[in-house]
């Protein structure tokens, strides 16, 4: 197998490690946002304050369990500096919540809820299509250089 083919394959082989890894961090998070939605009680929080990272504000969101214990959580959607934000401080905003655990929390709606499963999953689809094609296209090169009794060392074209 020529020099070519063989960092081609093992590219290809990166791809497909890639993949495999960022599918079960994929299932991982999907299997926690599930649990939580599945078993998660539905309250309303308020916006209490706003955290400031290098590129954005984000709200942070105070909700009181069942049995009266305060917890605050940051939103993951945040506002870029410059644009006017949605929320304000004391506007509500949904939160579901582990009643056994209520540290494991999130904003109730669909991009905080799935974002994080959603993004290695397409990520993990990308790498795991181009591992596989990687590694078929050289599999098909040996293939058609065998059956024309080429020798693996010549250059493909």
């Amino acid at each position: 197998m020529s020099n070519f083919l063989r960092a081609v394959l093992q590219i290809g082989r990166f791809f497909l490690i890639a993949g495999i890894v960022c599918f079960l961090l994929a299932s991982a998070s999907a299997w926690r946002t599930a649990r939580l939605v599945s078993a998660g009680i539905r309250i309303q929080g308020t916006v209490v304050r706003f955290e400031r990272d290098r590129e954005a504000s984000f709200p942070i969101v105070t909700f009181q369990t069942l049995d009266g214990r305060s917890h605050e959580i940051r939103a993951r959607e945040g506002t870029a500096f410059g644009v006017r934000p949605k929320l304000a401080v004391g506007d509500a905003m949904p939160v579901i919540y582990l009643p056994a655990q209520p540290e494991i929390s999130s904003v109730d709606n669909l991009f905080h809820l799935w974002t994080e499963s959603i993004s290695p999953l397409v990520i993990s689809n990308i790498c795991l299509v181009l591992g596989v094609s990687l590694s078929s296209t050289v599999a098909w090169v040996q293939r058609i250089r065998r059956r024309r009794g080429q020798s693996d060392n010549l250059p493909i074209l």
